[in-house]
């Protein structure tokens, strides 16, 4: 064990047995930290000390004779618990006993507390110079036992913990660890963070148990090798966790330049956080909020931003969190933020915001969800270490105004519907994506050219009625199609490509999601709750801006979205989704107007 964490445990029970706290509660499911804590002499000697204070205690506790120290029980049963035990001690004692999963008999604990705090006890000495000490993840302690109990977090461990751990098995193995690069001992120490010093022992001796070709070289040159071991561990952990740990295979989308390139601003902060940090006192980045239009590539970009960062993606699932026992769910909410710290730095991906938060507030929520609310909110406020937030949401209209206000993200993005020039972008990414078994693209050159892509789009997605307004997830989906239709080439070659697209996207049983007008209804409220809250585009070139969106004009019954440079449009499918978008925000704006101006002044 990095005898820094048991350093701190013992700490917090030396200064539990000085306040003379009848109970400890660690919270570990480690035997073997408990083990240490219970081996050594200190607790012993503190308890010794105090045996010799107070009223003329009636013998002096020797530490060699006279002292009883119980070994951690495996489990916690009635017979070996607290029941009537205690009246049968006859010199201090540290029972140290394992809490299981579901524990409800503690009546003899609410006993035994009873006795430690009257005077008029015939156990009173003793008891008064005893502890008892109980361990588990999971906290679970009657109201009376609470009001008794110092309840002590075991850390992960630091970066320098880390580094002396490996160092210390590596010489255990014999391996020279010193020899080994600065730079890959610091990508050694940020890989492991996130695993108990338990965790970390057992992976370090997977890591060096490997049989490597040449005898006298160390299993820890080969860094492929150690960072799958490590990564399999993580994913092995996260199984159990309330946070899920993200397979990145490798994501691309086209388009969000603008975004793009506010992320990459934001990596050497990242990078350097905790140098940063020390010397110049720099805070790392908070993260981002996406906002945006289902199918859009908001879940795609976060994957990317854990790729581009090189960081692990984290991500928090709600229906994990929350659980039908009381406490549980504030419980599962602290630890998925202090896992997150563990895991620093990282990339926390809390997908959909709105269905987790949305409403968050207001008097229809539970108390468990307006606490859970509550530590998110501090959580962001507070927290300084590199722990990259990019959360996404589909519907900001419930989403509480909390969130939009500084300091929880450093950035408000919008996506919006992505133009002639997006879509291109998006097909080269999807088309990207096919390769053959060698690595070389399925397509010829000149499949993805620009011309081309740009006439199917203008000729097979806008029609005298209405343009088929296409996503992300609709490009994705044309494109698997088409390919799946031309399964039976070695290799596709342009005019195959153009006219196997055409037939597609020209096919009126392939779906797009404009194709309904109640989607087409959720783009225009979509855009009108984003343009009234001012978030910047993902892109440079968008329909509307927030300077168009003039909302007191609705008083007067006038158009609320006002655009007049629409020739600025030079092709066919841009000009045809503004013209029917302007005409049904308009229609839908006042509306979403005095919705939004009534639950401002419900909050």
């Amino acid at each position: 064990m990095a005898q820094n964490v048991v350093e701190k445990v013992l700490r917090r029970c030396e200064s539990a047995l000085r306040a003379r706290i009848p109970i400890i509660y660690i919270k570990t499911d480690s035997d073997r930290l408990i083990q240490q804590i219970v081996d050594s002499d200190r607790l012993v000697l503190r308890i010794r000390k105090f045996g010799a204070m107070g009223k003329r205690p009636e013998r002096e506790y020797r530490t060699d004779e006279n002292y009883v120290r119980e070994k951690p029980a495996n489990h916690l049963t009635e017979d070996i618990g607290l029941k009537k035990s205690w009246l049968l001690w006859d010199y201090p004692r540290i029972c140290t006993y394992k809490v299981p999963k579901e524990w409800k008999n503690q009546e003899g604990y609410e006993a035994y507390i009873m006795a430690h705090e009257d005077p008029c006890s015939r156990q009173y000495e003793i008891l008064q110079n005893s502890v008892v000490i109980l361990y588990s993840s999971q906290v679970q302690l009657s109201p009376m036992m609470q009001a008794y109990t110092e309840i002590i977090e075991v850390d992960y461990p630091g970066a320098e913990e880390i580094r002396n751990l490996i160092l210390n098995m590596a010489k255990l193995f014999g391996d020279d660890y010193l020899e080994i690069d600065e730079m890959y001992q610091s990508r050694l120490c940020s890989e492991f963070s996130g695993l108990t010093t338990d965790e970390i022992d057992v992976t370090m001796r997977r890591i060096l148990s490997v049989p490597t070709q040449t005898p006298s070289a160390s299993p820890l040159l080969d860094e492929a090798a150690v960072m799958d071991i490590i990564r399999r561990r993580k994913e092995q952990k996260m199984e159990t966790s309330v946070l899920e740990l993200c397979k990145q295979p490798g994501s691309s989308i086209g388009g969000m330049d603008k975004l793009r390139n506010w992320l990459s601003a934001q990596k050497s902060a990242l990078e350097n956080a905790e140098i940063l940090r020390r010397r110049k006192g720099i805070l790392p980045p908070k993260g981002v909020l996406l906002c945006g239009i289902p199918g859009c590539g908001k879940s795609e970009a976060a994957k990317l931003t854990a790729q581009e960062f090189g960081l692990p993606l984290l991500k928090m699932d709600m229906g994990r969190l929350m659980d039908k026992y009381q406490g549980e769910s504030e419980r599962n909410m602290t630890e998925a933020l202090r896992m997150a710290e563990a895991m620093s730095p990282c990339v926390l991906w809390i997908d959909e915001l709105e269905k987790g938060f949305g409403g968050a507030g207001t008097d229809n929520d539970s108390s468990s969800f307006k606490r859970m609310f509550a530590t998110m909110l501090g959580w962001m406020q507070d927290n300084t270490r590199p722990v990259f937030i990019f959360a996404t949401a589909n519907n900001i209209g419930g989403l509480p105004k909390e969130f939009f206000r500084s300091g929880r993200f450093d950035a408000l993005f919008a996506v919006y519907l992505p133009l002639m020039q997006e879509c291109v972008q998006i097909f080269k990414a999807c088309m990207n994506r096919y390769k053959l078994e060698s690595g070389e693209s399925l397509f010829e050159p000149g499949c993805d050219d620009d011309d081309l892509l740009e006439y199917v789009i203008d000729t097979c997605l806008v029609s005298p009625k209405r343009p088929r307004i296409v996503v992300g997830a609709d490009i994705q989906k044309i494109v698997n199609i088409t390919v799946r239709g031309l399964g039976g080439q070695e290799r596709i070659s342009r005019k195959q490509w153009r006219t196997a697209l055409i037939r597609t996207c020209s096919d009126p049983d392939v779906g797009v999601y404009g194709d309904g007008e109640e989607n087409v209804d959720s783009i225009a409220v979509s855009y009108c709750r984003m343009l009234r809250k001012g978030l910047q585009s993902t892109s440079d070139r968008v329909l509307f801006s927030t300077e168009d969106y003039q909302p007191r004009n609705a008083k007067d019954k006038k158009n609320i979205l006002v655009k007049s440079d629409s020739d600025s449009f030079t092709n066919a499918y841009d000009r045809a989704v503004y013209d029917m978008l302007l005409e049904r925000i308009n229609e839908m704006a006042p509306e979403v107007e005095e919705m939004e101006r009534r639950q401002v002044l419900m909050r």
